[in-house]
C-alpha cells in the first residue's frame, strides 16, 4: 500500500495529461517556507519537485510540463527515521532535494 506523498513513477508521469501554461514561471515556486519532513525508503528512486507547482509536494507529480523545470531524481542509501527535503526550492544545487537551510536567509 502506498503511503500519502509517495511520488508517481515514471509510467505515472508519462501517463499524466497536462495543460501548458503560455506564460510558465521562470522562478521555481516556493512550495513551503520550511522544509518537508519524510521517511524514505533506502534504495528506492524518488522525483523531487523543483518548480514548486506539485501537488503532491515535495515530489513531482509532472505539473513542470511546459516549464523549464525537470524533476531532479534521486534515492537515499541511508536509513534514517526522517530526512528533511527542501520546501522553498531554493536549496545549492549540491544539497540536491535536501534542506540546506536557504529558507531561513530569505527575505520573507
Amino acid at each position: 500500500m502506498a503511503e500519502e506523498g509517495d511520488p508517481w513513477s515514471a509510467k505515472d508521469l508519462e501517463e499524466a495529461v497536462s495543460v501548458r501554461d503560455p506564460n510558465p514561471p521562470t522562478q521555481p515556486v516556493i512550495a513551503a517556507a520550511c522544509p518537508y519532513r519524510r521517511h524514505l525508503e533506502p534504495g528506492k528512486t524518488y522525483l523531487y519537485c523543483t518548480c514548486g507547482l506539485s501537488a503532491k509536494q515535495p515530489f513531482c507529480d509532472g505539473s513542470h510540463t511546459g516549464t523549464a523545470f525537470k524533476p531532479l531524481k534521486f534515492s537515499v542509501e541511508k536509513n534514517q527515521s526522517w530526512h528533511l527535503l527542501c520546501g522553498c526550492k531554493r536549496n545549492k544545487p549540491e544539497a540536491g532535494p535536501f534542506c540546506d537551510g536557504s529558507h531561513s536567509n530569505m527575505d520573507w
